[in-house]
């Protein structure tokens, strides 16, 4: 398998992160941090993935890195999955969308979404039957993307796999920030939270930036 994860500039965790430090710790400079527009999010997302598609079908990974994707990458085995928002940026990758007047990308030959929706209500009747390839739906979640799975009239096979006691956050690309988390309370230790602070030996910076945002995603 070749993977190729992609970094949505605009919408990912280093603009959550970078969002929080302007708005919480402004004297920390951190230079510009672009943002997609609330209506701009998914076509946007689904643009980027067909680019690094592409990008290494056409070697331009080869040129920049000297590693040969492109000689080892098989162009009719093209996959996307994803989680949460990632699941939506899949699903619409495969399904087009209509009112953005962007296509369904004919290099994906099956998608798999974990924990996804229609955010934004998106994406209609007409582009869920625009998906034409095998899809995964994964998850215990309920949504629109789920609850209208009769509606990918052009999957074939598809599948909804619902899993038991299986959380939206427990089971998505959150989990990977536990260990963040973790190190982050460790060294925020009860009653040292302003010496913490106030004290750049004491914390790294890109542990307070993974608190803020860590912190503020699941408690608040």
């Amino acid at each position: 398998y070749i993977v190729a994860s992609v970094e949505h500039t605009g919408n990912n965790d280093a603009w959550y992160q970078g969002n929080f430090i302007e708005r919480f710790i402004p004297a920390l400079p951190i230079g510009p941090n672009p943002r997609l527009g609330t209506n701009d999010v998914i076509a946007q997302r689904s643009k980027d993935v067909r680019f690094v598609i592409d990008a290494v079908l056409q070697g331009i990974v080869d040129r920049r890195t000297g590693i040969a994707f492109s000689r080892a990458a098989d162009a009719d085995k093209v996959g996307v999955l994803g989680s949460s928002l990632g699941a939506q940026t899949s699903l619409a990758t495969v399904t087009g969308i209509g009112s953005a007047g962007l296509p369904a990308d004919s290099l994906v030959k099956a998608a798999f979404m974990g924990g996804g929706s229609n955010w934004g209500l998106l994406l209609k009747a007409q582009d869920y039957a625009n998906a034409k390839v095998p899809l995964m739906f994964f998850a215990n979640d309920t949504g629109i993307a789920y609850n209208d799975f009769d509606q990918y009239t052009g999957s074939q096979p598809k599948h909804r796999v619902e899993v038991a006691g299986l959380a939206h956050h427990t089971a998505g690309y959150q989990s990977s920030w536990c260990q963040d988390f973790h190190n982050s309370m460790v060294k925020i230790v009860p009653g040292a939270n302003e010496l913490s602070f106030a004290n750049p030996r004491v914390l790294d910076p890109s542990d307070i930036a993974n608190f803020i945002f860590d912190a503020t995603f699941y408690f608040t």
